[in-house]
């Protein structure tokens, strides 16, 4: 909204990813166009928004999908001097790091969420923008309060986009918390590499088993542990049966969802976002999870893929 996108613009967003990173693109009439991921990575590349890039591209939106920054720097270098902003979805993302600078700092836009089981999550629903320009980051702040400047001076249309101050209550007492919370998390992806390289699964090219990847000078926020697995439905049960809790994220990409079918292309266009989404199965990882239950959850995946 506040970047003045309608009918007639085009944004590039992540075939592969939670609905709303398109949903805000298609309820102000404009089109999303959905492009493809890196097969093990999940995220966009420079190379593949390159390839979509038109003369009605207003904007991309660049998700760090799982808590893994995509290389939103380069996506930067290519954008800005066609006029295309980069808005930085970091929702999954809170505490990532491209090199020096933590995600949410490199597009012109940045969106976090404060949903409950994100890494920094508040009691309910709710999110942030960092912004990098002044004049439209006043306009952020008009358009969250009913597009008003004062009271009963309403220059433009908005809604109630306000954090709620319960909400940010809660998140200002956790925040102080959050350092040890996420060094937890780096030692539980950390935890789960090591063991499952013990057990013989995970090494790059191994079809039955691939671990989420921790690309040099890109800090993920571990937001999840997602792995790909050949057999993810049968597994995914197998791990159920033995009390081990799991979730699928997301089992369908954007371009093959009703809603934006008229629009987007069909089956066997986006081929590593089809792929992910039948292999993606995200595993427990919080703050808290001791190393005996990652054993065991590891100790049982073995169990159904090494036989």
């Amino acid at each position: 909204m506040a970047l003045g996108i309608g009918p007639g613009d085009e944004v590039l967003v992540p075939a592969f990813t939670f609905v709303a990173s398109a949903n805000v693109v298609a309820r102000l009439g404009a089109r999303p166009v959905f492009v493809d991921v890196h097969p093990e990575e999940l995220v966009v590349t420079p190379e593949e928004i390159s390839r979509r890039l038109t003369p009605r591209t207003r904007a991309v939106i660049a998700v760090h999908l799982f808590g893994l920054p995509c290389r939103v720097d380069e996506l930067v270098d290519l954008c800005a001097p066609r006029g295309v902003a980069v808005v930085e979805d970091c929702a999954q993302a809170a505490f990532a790091r491209l090199g020096a600078r933590p995600v949410g700092s490199l597009g012109l836009l940045g969106a976090f969420s404060f949903f409950p089981t994100k890494n920094l999550g508040g009691l309910g629903d709710g999110g942030a923008l960092t912004c990098a320009d002044e004049a439209l980051g006043a306009k952020l702040a008009r358009l969250r309060e009913h597009g008003g400047r004062a009271r009963d001076d309403y220059p433009e249309v908005g809604g109630n986009f306000r954090l709620d101050t319960l909400q940010a209550a809660a998140l200002e007492v956790k925040l102080r918390h959050a350092p040890g919370w996420q060094a937890a998390r780096r030692e539980v992806a950390t935890r789960y590499a090591a063991l499952f390289s013990r057990a013989g699964l995970g090494a790059p090219g191994d079809e039955r088993l691939g671990l989420p990847p921790c690309p040099a000078g890109r800090e993920p926020g571990w937001s999840m542990y997602v792995i790909q697995a050949a057999r993810r439905d049968e597994l995914r049960a197998h791990l159920q049966a033995r009390g081990v809790g799991t979730g699928v994220y997301y089992a369908r990409p954007l371009h093959l969802q009703p809603c934006f079918a008229p629009d987007a292309p069909g089956p066997g266009a986006l081929p590593a976002a089809e792929r992910a989404a039948g292999r993606v199965l995200a595993l427990p990882c919080y703050p808290g999870l001791t190393t005996a239950e990652q054993e065991r959850v590891v100790e049982a995946i073995a169990e159904l893929l090494l036989g």
